[in-house]
């Protein structure tokens, strides 16, 4: 009985942890996450537009050279609008950008690629801004707890890798966050109440191990509320 348990269990982690590799229809890229986003804020011009998001690359680290074409076109896939990169793009033991972001450079957006650099986005000062529609893009999720992001209207963010071991989305023995498990992974909000999509991110960190976390690519699709008429 006892060797019929450990045999299930070695099964269900085997199966999670290559979940990233042999399972998804993109190998390398454990799925492709799909947001809605509604909000009255959204101009009518951009309702139904599609945000490609991704994050955390490590590339040439766990996330290998052989993956990369699946990344992209798991990325084309989307069909999006813009691409927004979240940073983190170097492996730990480096990685040839030029080749990444030329691989990158095949996902065609109508509204083009913005990126970010990873663990350099504090001290950022953005209060003098338009009262538009607004989406902050940053490394880490610590950062729309840190600083007034009130002028945001949705943050995307990376940094935490979904912690790359962890159960049921809550728990992670590693912390890639001063606020430990709160802003591990999908959808959060800050202390005031402004939304916060963390991906998991494609690439990892420390240690080249991923279980009950997928990587992951994200879509985010902004839905316009219209007002009720009083």
């Amino acid at each position: 009985m006892k060797k019929q348990f450990l045999f299930l269990l070695l099964a269900v982690i085997l199966l999670s942890s290559c979940a990233t590799a042999t399972l998804s229809e993109f190998p390398g890229v454990g799925r492709v996450k799909q947001y809605d986003f509604y909000s009255y804020d959204i101009p009518p011009a951009f309702d139904g537009f599609r945000i490609g998001f991704a994050s955390d690359f490590h590339y040439e680290s766990r996330f290998k050279r052989s993956e990369l074409n699946s990344a992209v076109r798991a990325l084309k896939s989307m069909h999006a609008d813009v691409l927004l990169l979240g940073g983190d793009y170097r492996g730990k033991k480096g990685g040839n950008l030029d080749t990444l972001f030329t691989a990158l450079s095949r996902v065609y957006t109508p509204y083009g690629t913005f990126a970010v650099m990873g663990n350099h986005d504090y001290g950022y000062c953005y209060s003098e801004v338009a009262d538009d529609f607004i989406i902050l893009l940053t490394h880490t999720p610590d950062y729309a707890e840190d600083t007034d992001v009130s002028n945001a209207n949705l943050v995307l963010a990376g940094h935490t890798h979904g912690g790359q071991v962890s159960l049921f989305k809550k728990y992670s023995p590693v912390k890639h966050s001063i606020y430990g498990n709160r802003f591990l992974t999908g959808w959060k909000e800050n202390s005031k109440g402004t939304p916060i999509i963390i991906t998991n991110g494609l690439g990892t960190s420390r240690v080249d191990v991923r279980l009950f976390t997928p990587s992951e690519v994200v879509l985010v699709v902004l839905h316009r509320v219209e007002k009720q008429k009083e």
